[in-house]
């Protein structure tokens, strides 16, 4: 065996001699000339997916970041958004801060507060203070984010709309239902936006989102268009306004009531009982249930002569269903009046502790006559 050039006691690889030679004991390594491929098509765009995986992982990073901080800025924070620049915005519940910054930077001349007149809560004092010390105008509608609005309200509501000074901000407690319902009549009361743009109002882009009972708020457009379909009319801010003012009725509502017997007198001391039939003015087929609060009942209250009151009484509470146009007569059990005189009873009906007249129906009051036992 040749000594190798380097060193003398390495062998040299000789390409025909056998990789292993028992005789010498010798491991040969074969010689083997390097190659070189060409790289395939599929090499040559792995860097090009490369590039493509990572400019896709930004892209969805940053939409996530940015969906994020809606999502916290719609649920956590207060939600704050312009309907129309200058003149009308929306919100959450602010703090006095917040609504103090809002003020300042807007110039806000009013300040709409859709939860209703809750002094004994201190988000509601802490609101009255700030707009009192700023001098601006504080109005308060009642309304529910869990139910139609009440056509009473919805009125107060556009005559707030009518004559209060701008600019002006609606808000409820999380400013995504109720606020959400606001924004959207103003821009069909007081815009010439097209009915698809104003209903954007309403959507998940300010936390409103048609599950359960908060889709209430998308039922109360879907009514008004299928009385524009039915009148074979288009939308317009007037046809708007005449339905809310004339047209809107909720069901169950309304209902008419009227006493059986208004000649009837009573006895002091004695049990009584007054008798009323109810007549359903609705669309919807209503249902009474034995002894519960789940159908249409009758809440009423008493008053007697010397301005006690009786608290809340219920009836009703049994099996019947009633048509719409079809009556249905129901006796008021009375508790044990003692005081003669003249006694005031009022008369609403609920459905699921919903009252009747909070949809528009008219509270029904009259009085009876409590005589004198005779002696006999």
């Amino acid at each position: 065996m040749a000594k190798s050039a380097i060193s003398g006691n390495m062998p040299v690889l000789d390409p025909n001699i056998p990789a292993w030679n028992v005789a010498q004991n010798t491991m040969q390594i074969p010689f083997q000339r390097a190659t070189f491929r060409k790289p395939n098509a599929v090499n040559a765009l792995r860097p090009r997916h490369r590039l493509w995986r990572i400019v896709l992982f930004g892209f969805f990073a940053g939409l996530s970041i940015v969906l994020g901080y809606e999502v916290i800025r719609v649920v956590l924070l207060s939600n704050q958004h312009t309907v129309i620049p200058g003149r009308v915005y929306r919100s959450a519940q602010l703090s006095p801060t917040q609504l103090h910054e809002l003020i300042e930077k807007e110039g806000i001349r009013t300040v709409v507060n859709l939860r209703g007149c809750c002094i004994p809560f201190d988000w509601y004092q802490s609101e009255c203070r700030v707009t009192h010390e700023r001098g601006v105008s504080h109005e308060d509608i009642t309304l529910s984010a869990n139910r139609l609005p009440p056509p009473l309200e919805l009125r107060r509501l556009i005559e707030v709309m009518d004559r209060s000074e701008y600019p002006i901000v609606f808000h409820c407690r999380q400013g995504a239902d109720r606020t959400s319902l606001a924004a959207t009549m103003y821009m069909l009361l007081h815009t010439d936006a097209e009915y698809s743009v104003a209903l954007k109002q309403c959507s998940p882009r300010y936390g409103h989102f048609p599950f359960l009972t908060t889709a209430n708020m998308d039922l109360f457009f879907e009514m008004y268009e299928k009385w524009l379909v039915k009148s074979g009319l288009i939308h317009q801010p007037e046809h708007f306004r005449r339905w809310v003012l004339d047209e809107y009725r909720p069901d169950p509502a309304p209902a008419l009531i009227e006493l059986i017997d208004p000649e009837e007198t009573l006895i002091a001391g004695e049990a009584g009982v007054v008798r009323i039939r109810v007549k359903n003015l609705s669309n919807s087929i209503w249902h009474l249930k034995n002894g519960s609060f789940t159908g249409v009942f009758v809440r009423y209250g008493i008053t007697g002569p010397d301005g006690k009151h009786f608290g809340t009484q219920y009836a009703g509470r049994f099996e019947a269903t009633v048509a719409p146009g079809a009556s249905i007569e129901i006796p008021l059990a009375l508790p044990l009046l003692t005081t003669p005189g003249n006694y005031r009873i009022s008369v609403d009906l609920s459905d699921k502790h919903l009252s009747f007249t909070q949809l528009g129906s008219t509270l029904f009051e009259c009085e009876i006559q409590v005589q004198k036992a005779t002696r006999r």
